[in-house]
């Protein structure tokens, strides 16, 4: 009976998507999440670098077209302040936007990393979007999303966009100490008092 029960904990452990023990894949496109994002200035378009809107403890530089061969577009994100400058996450778009490549980047993935995490795209499946969460021994924990889409709003085409979580995760936190009197006042500048102003009119 302990046997069974053994055998069947590591076919389990072995079976999952996010089971630890593996090193984290960290780069994509020959650029290195954790890395000085100094380093890619050249694949970048730094005039249009800034803070990200929704999150302003982000900053994001788009990536030139034909910087990367193959890559029409996508973005190299980095914290401003847990880990200044680092790498935090990175999206690439493809120039083929077939459904053909994207079926094939599929393949590759779940060989590398077993059946996705979860579904994130629509029930329609004019967007889809299957996520892989890997969590290693050293507590890095990276997702990996890749993308479908024929919404011209929803990033049109194949797009792969990777994230250390644990390092978005210290930049939120770190923002969150560090500006918390600004945090708190854009949380009550959040509550909404007459949802009639917000129905179309």
């Amino acid at each position: 009976m302990k046997r069974i029960i053994l055998s069947l904990s590591v076919i389990l452990l072995f079976s999952s998507s996010a089971f630890a023990g593996e090193d984290a894949p960290l780069s994509l496109a020959g650029i290195h999440l954790g890395d000085d994002f100094h380093k890619y200035e050249h694949l970048l378009r730094m005039e249009h670098a800034g803070a990200m809107a929704d999150a302003v403890f982000l900053n994001e530089a788009l990536i030139r077209t034909g910087a990367i061969h193959g890559v029409r577009g996508g973005s190299v994100i980095w914290g401003n302040c847990a880990n200044s400058g680092k790498v935090l996450r990175v999206k690439i778009k493809f120039a083929d936007t077939s459904e053909e490549l994207f079926k094939k980047l599929l393949v590759r993935f779940e060989e590398h990393f077993g059946e996705p995490t979860r579904y994130q795209g629509d029930s329609f499946r004019n967007v889809i979007a299957w996520e892989w969460e890997i969590a290693d021994d050293d507590g890095r924990h990276v997702r990996i999303q890749l993308m479908y889409s024929v919404d011209p709003s929803v990033r049109p085409g194949v797009s792969i966009k990777m994230t250390d979580q644990t390092l978005l995760d210290l930049e939120f936190a770190c923002y969150k100490k560090k500006y918390r009197e600004k945090y708190r006042r854009e949380e009550k500048a959040g509550k909404i008092d007459d949802l009639d102003m917000f129905v179309p009119k």
